[in-house]
């Protein structure tokens, strides 16, 4: 049965023999059969992964809808260091969950990398049991020294454990805080020049602590796992300078040296400064024309530390490593910046930075998935509206029930394939819902001429000769949107795979179900208002005998 019904299609279509006609409607149960048997997989797909060990779920949701981590990072340009690449990386390094998206790419500075957006399930650098030693470390170092009680107020750890917020009851140095976090061992302060500030107004005594949390240990496997692609090996450098440890150009060739840069080489060095006085940014500029520096262009070259009260400022220059700095130290001294504070340089890796460090809690994520399924519902319902105001009523119920038709098998393959289901599924969805109307919008308009038309044939004859009709057309567009998605499934990967893989399976299923579920339900429903209105008729004739006997 089903290879003279594919032949048939196939002399349609090739439009070999016009003349050949396939009785749609005649099969209809088989196929509907067909379409319940799927449906009814697909939710028995989803009750299942609840019970199966290691999914406890009814879809794998994605970090939009469970939460996470996101992360913004550049890499170095090199050849083959790409998405894929990163990909690997995240796999062979147990990262869960994981989404590379290319974000842009660009060149700031000769030598500038690409830009990628990284999501994965949500990573601590700090197990509770860290964070809850950090706690009561605080609370009992740092007290009050004439009423013995903990100087200690509020205190809280960022989900990804990259920051801690702190708020005391009197001053705290931030050599104190320090000194304690060294005592606790397992939390490392981020090795930066403004990893410790204090926000807001000085007598709130609010402390801001920065960790080398889940960004700086994905920088640090990153760059283990990608070191073939980049052809120089370093490390980071960090140096402080005091009076006991004066600036000189020695110790920043030093710096470089063990950075892994050559003396000729034109490297990039972050430089912070102290000024003995608040100053704008136009004022510091200022102060630094006639100095032998040349700063990094864009907003990076110069940035001021801390928070508006602060003094210091970082400077990103750029020079060759002999002569980085080089008359920097006397033009400023003149200019009442009292001492180069310190000088880091970065090694050659091929992380060049870590943009930023964003945790997407779980409530988020379940306010994101509840918005995605209430707007396929609103869509569906809109569409509901609009065919009942476009066609008749009677077509209405059978375009929307197609469309729950392709959804909810899209997200049963979903299911069952255990395929990450985000955001982007969503759109996916809507889009297939607009497209499945389409072929159905096709199908109907064309048995709406043909009922005005063919008057004198039955219903559903009228829609066997439609679907009839339209079949080349909405066959043929079906196959030339899914040669271009699969395209896309053989060469992309990633999100835009999955993306790709819903979009193929709902063209698939969005046209079957215009021809297979919506019409015959449009002929169902036909069948029944004909059949209320013949029992509606034969009341009215009824009592219109009982009353003329009456009289």
């Amino acid at each position: 049965m089903f290879r003279t019904f594919l032949k048939r299609v196939g002399l349609i279509l090739l439009k070999r023999d016009p003349g050949t006609v396939i009785d749609f409607v005649g099969n209809r149960k088989k196929f509907i059969t067909i379409s319940a048997v799927l449906v009814g997989l697909s939710v028995l797909a989803l009750v299942v992964n609840e019970f199966i060990p290691g999914r406890h779920a009814v879809l794998n949701y994605g970090t939009d809808f469970k939460g996470g981590t996101q992360i913004e990072i550049e890499f170095r340009k090199a050849k083959g260091l790409g998405a894929a690449a990163v990909r690997k990386s995240m796999a062979a390094l147990k990262y869960k969950r994981v989404t590379v998206i290319k974000v842009a790419s660009g060149a700031v500075e000769k030598g500038g990398g690409n830009v990628y957006l990284i999501r994965m399930e949500t990573e601590s650098s700090l197990a509770p049991s860290v964070v809850k030693k950090l706690h009561d470390t605080l609370a009992s170092e740092l007290k009050d020294l004439k009423t013995g009680t903990t100087l200690l107020f509020r205190f809280r750890v960022s989900p990804a454990g990259d920051s801690a917020m702190m708020q005391f009851h009197g001053p705290v140095t931030d050599e104190q805080i320090r000194q304690v976090f060294a005592k606790v061992g397992d939390v490392k302060i981020a090795d930066s020049d403004d990893a410790i500030t204090r926000p807001g107004r000085p007598e709130l005594h609010k402390v801001r602590v920065s960790l080398q949390g889940v960004g700086e240990r994905l920088r640090q496997d990153l760059n283990r796992e990608l070191k073939a692609f980049v052809p120089k090996t370093g490390k980071d450098e960090y140096l402080q300078f005091s009076d006991k440890n004066p600036y000189s150009d020695q110790a920043v060739a030093q710096a470089m040296k063990a950075a892994g840069y050559n003396t000729d080489e034109t490297v990039t060095a972050h430089i912070t400064v102290e000024a003995d006085r608040i100053m704008t940014e136009a004022q510091f500029k200022e102060l630094l024309k006639g100095a032998n520096v040349h700063l990094l262009g864009g907003p990076g070259g110069l940035s001021p530390v801390g928070d508006a009260g602060d003094k210091r400022w970082r400077l990103a220059l750029v020079d060759k490593a002999s002569v980085l700095g080089s008359g920097l130290q006397g033009r400023l001294q003149q200019a009442h910046v009292s001492v180069i504070k310190s000088v880091r340089v970065r090694g050659y890796g091929a992380v060049k930075e870590i943009k930023s460090v964003v945790a997407i809690s779980s409530k988020v994520g379940r306010r994101l998935r509840n918005d995605g399924i209430v707007s396929v519902l609103i869509a569906l319902g809109l569409l509901l509206v609009y065919i009942g105001l476009r066609f008749d009523l009677k077509y209405a119920p059978g375009a929307i029930i197609a469309l729950f038709h392709d959804v909810i098998i899209t997200i049963g393959i979903f299911a069952i394939a255990w395929r990450e289901f985000n955001l982007d599924i969503i759109a996916a969805l809507l889009t297939i819902v607009g497209y499945s109307l389409n072929d159905t919008i096709v199908v109907f308009d064309r048995i709406r001429e043909n009922v005005g038309r063919l008057r004198d044939r039955n219903f559903e004859k009228v829609v066997n000769t439609s679907l009839n009709e339209t079949m080349s057309r909405t066959v043929l567009t079906s196959f030339t949107t899914l040669l271009v998605v699969l395209v896309i499934l053989i060469l992309a990967r990633g999100v835009i795979w999955d993306f790709a893989l819903a979009l193929g399976i709902g063209v698939v299923v969005g046209t079957y179900s215009s021809i297979f579920i919506a019409s015959p339900i449009a002929i169902w429903l036909q069948h029944r208002f004909e059949s209320k209105a013949g029992r509606s008729k034969a009341r009215s004739k009824a009592a219109s005998k009982r009353a003329k006997a009456n009289t």
